[in-house]
Parts: C-alpha cells; structure tokens; sequence
C-alpha cells in the first residue's frame, strides 16, 4: 500500500491492483465527503476515474462503464464509490465478431465483463467439435472461477458480435473481495449459479434423449434470453441449428430434424435464425417437463433483464 497525505484525508493506493480510494478523515463529515462507501473507511479518488495509468483522460468513457458495471451480477448494489475505484482499474478492450477472447487451458490474467456484443464460451476437440457452455450476453462476468483461483481457463470465448470488454485484473478483483463484503456475497451468489447451471447441463445430457435435450436447450434459451411477444417468447438473438447441436451435445442433422417436427406442429418457428416460441405449454409436454425431476426452471416464463441479471454467465 502507498499512502498519502491530502488536505481532504489520506489518498490510499494498492499498486499491485491498481485500486484507488481516499480515507478521509475521521473529523470529515459525510456530507463533505460524499455517499457512503460500503467499507465505510474507503472512498473512490477521483482522479482514478478521471485519468488512465498513462495520464490520458478516459472521462468520457468513465460514466458509462459505471452504469456498464452496476448491471453486472458480481457489482449489484454496490455503491457507487466502490464502482468508481474498479472503474479505475479496469482495461476495456474491443474485438471484432469471431475473435479469440482467451482459450481454453490459456492463463488467466483477471475477470473479463462484456459490456457489449456477445460470446459464446465453450469447450473443443481435437477433432473440431465444440460443446457449448453459454451464450453470454452483455454485463456477463466470463469465467469468474479462473479469475479467482488463478489457475488455466476452462473455456474458450469466442466473440460473436463485435464486441466491448473490459478486463479487471485478478489482484483487483481479490482486492475487492477483501475489502467489500457485498461484492464478496456476490460473487458467491455468481459462483453458486454458475455449479447449478453447470450440474444440470451434466445431468441433462446424462437423462435425456437427443431430443430431449435441443427441447431443453430451447426452453433454456427462452428462459434466459427470451422476449414475450404476443402469446410467445422470441430468443432474443440469432441461433443457428449448429449453436443448438453444440449446446445440446447432438448431430446438426438431429437439430434439422427436430426443429422441422416442431415447426410442423406450430410449436415453433424460425425467421433469418430467430427463434420463435408461439406455444410454451405445448414445448413443455413436448420436452416431458411434467414428468421430470430436475428442478432447472427452464419451463417457467421467461426472465426479460432481472433473469439475466441473475443468472448471467462468465
């Protein structure tokens, strides 16, 4: 830690993290200083937001990322002190659609946040099939475990769109993890969605038949991404059959054949690769859900932001 002595208290710097705040002091009223910090001792200095570690001014993208953040699961509610000291450390960073973000068994520098665009995180072989483990839309956090313990990623990320991230390095994170609690019951909260979503994935394609599992994949996409219109749920991006085959660990051929058995039936229909679910409760008897045992959620309605802003990826 590097301190220093201001008129308005001492400016407290970690240089490892990059994390700034200002202490003010005891005598200082809170009025003066601002809203109060989560970690009450703690305050973002300004200046952190305002410049970049080489001096350039960054104020004009500053804002926004704020309001970026506050959306993502592991920075919920925090105060917006807090956010400013991880604004101040943050990197972001554009990549045009299909671009490697990181690859799977790759080391891992800290937290990626998607601001904008979308990702697609998934494993690969050596023969060139993929199985997805998400889509990740915007305020996702990608591969918080890695980021934590530090260790290889698990995934790869592909950008779909073009996309904005930005990368808060892991010594920050950790800094934060240790000075704010609420970020701390956050990011639990994100890695305990995470082992949930990823358990039911195993036991989905362990228990269900092909077809089984692109019904659940649809419902899953309806869940997280949908948008009602009318009596339906529109995905709210576009889904190619082989984005289904490798999310739902089936043939491209098995996608053709049973999306075109569900369009005949009026359960579903496609336009340009948007997915169209005009009958839920149909889609639900379609996929057994009365009949199964795992408590996934997926046939319930579908989440609009609030859903994603829980059940968002990393």
């Amino acid at each position: 830690m590097v301190r220093m002595q201001t008129a308005a208290g001492t400016l407290v710097t970690a240089p490892a993290s990059g994390l700034t705040w200002s202490c003010p002091q005891p005598e200082t009223s809170r009025s003066a200083i601002g809203p109060q910090c989560s970690f009450p001792w703690l305050k973002a200095d300004s200046r952190s937001v305002r410049e970049a570690p080489d001096g350039k001014s960054r104020s004009t993208m500053r804002p926004g990322l704020i309001t970026a953040l506050e959306r993502c699961a592991i920075f919920h509610d925090l105060d917006r002190c807090d956010l400013a000291a991880v604004v101040g450390a943050v990197k972001p960073r554009s990549f045009a659609a299909r671009t490697d973000v990181f690859i799977e068994g790759g080391p891992c520098q800290g937290l990626w946040i998607l601001v904008a665009g979308r990702v697609c995180l998934y494993h690969s072989s050596a023969n060139g099939r993929k199985q997805v483990v998400s889509f990740c839309t915007p305020f996702s956090a990608l591969e918080l475990g890695a980021a934590l313990d530090g260790r290889a990623f698990t995934a790869t990320a592909t950008t779909l769109d073009d996309a904005v991230l930005v990368l808060l390095r892991r010594s920050a994170l950790l800094t934060l993890v240790r000075r704010c609690p609420l970020a701390n019951q956050n990011i639990i909260d994100q890695l305990c969605a995470d082992v949930r979503r990823l358990d039911l994935a195993t036991a989905v394609a362990g228990l269900k038949d092909a077809r089984g599992r692109i019904i659940c994949c649809l419902l899953q996409f309806a869940q997280r991404y949908g948008v009602p219109i009318g009596n339906g749920i529109r995905i709210s991006f576009q889904v190619t059959r082989q984005n289904i085959a490798d999310a739902s660990g089936v043939t491209v051929e098995t996608v053709i054949r049973v999306l075109g058995e569900l369009q005949r039936q009026g359960v579903v229909a496609t336009r340009a690769h948007v997915i169209e679910i005009a009958d839920m409760a149909r889609l639900r008897v379609a996929g057994t859900c009365d009949d199964c045992l795992l408590d996934c959620g997926y046939s319930g309605p579908a989440c609009g932001d609030a859903g994603r802003r829980r059940y968002a990826d990393g």
